[in-house]
């Protein structure tokens, strides 16, 4: 019988004071190295490649892996955030009874560094409910779709998904999204709705009612960071 190794196999180490998780992978081709929301740092490797090799890789990388890190979110004013696709600062408002926008500004209450944050990540998972509803309820006329229930998580990874029964989950991280962005990835997820995969017919779906869902897509990527600022290091 054939032996075949799993795609995906991963492992712990630590190199001087670098923790890191190493994910050998069947199909990749070099050493790559990056930092999660949390700042934990993560290797992938082609397979049999030796934990050494991947260690003296990391030493060899150092001053890449110290202007990679992610800073801290600071939580004081002037702090720059994402909101429907536009940059603000935020900003504090001893009445502010709940966070709003003015002026390019997101005023909270202020507050402890855990508190501050705490508000606005309420914030933006009330402002993600508000606006993902109504677009799910359009997109379900025009397609002739209805789904479960719709819940707002505070997930890094993924910015949406659709399970079997049809029931929604939304990253709270979509407030930080422009309209056209948050109403392609609607329209994908509804797509599970009709095709629960990513095979041809799910892309022609895409093709058929969003023909420029390519370029959505690949905004999403860049948005990504700009728009996950509750990680932290």
């Amino acid at each position: 019988m054939e032996y075949h190794a799993p795609k995906i196999m991963k492992t712990t180490g630590k190199v001087q004071q670098y923790a890191y998780t190493l994910t050998y992978r069947r199909r990749a081709r070099r050493i790559v190295l990056r930092y999660d929301v949390h700042g934990a740092l993560h290797a992938s490797a082609p397979y049999y490649t030796p934990k050494l090799e991947v260690e003296r890789f990391i030493l060899l990388s150092l001053p890449k892996l110290e202007k990679m890190k992610k800073p801290e979110a600071s939580w004081q004013s002037g702090m720059e955030l994402t909101l429907s696709g536009e940059r603000v600062r935020l900003a504090f408002d001893e009445q502010a009874g709940k966070p709003y926008v003015l002026e390019g500004k997101l005023f909270v209450q202020p507050g402890s560094r855990d508190e501050v944050s705490g508000r606005v990540k309420r914030y933006f998972h009330d402002t993600t409910r508000n606006r993902v509803v109504p677009l799910v309820a359009w997109w379900c006329r025009e397609l002739g779709l209805t789904v479960g229930r719709i819940a707002i998580r505070d997930s890094h990874r993924v910015w949406a998904s659709c399970s079997r029964k049809g029931n929604l989950n939304f990253s709270l991280r979509c407030a930080g999204l422009g309209d056209e962005d948050l109403s392609y990835l609607v329209l994908h997820e509804l797509d599970h709705r009709v095709n629960f995969n990513h095979g041809p017919q799910f892309h022609a779906f895409l093709d058929r009612h969003m023909p420029d869902w390519r370029l959505r897509e690949r905004h999403l990527s860049v948005m990504q960071p700009k728009c996950d600022v509750f990680g932290g290091r």
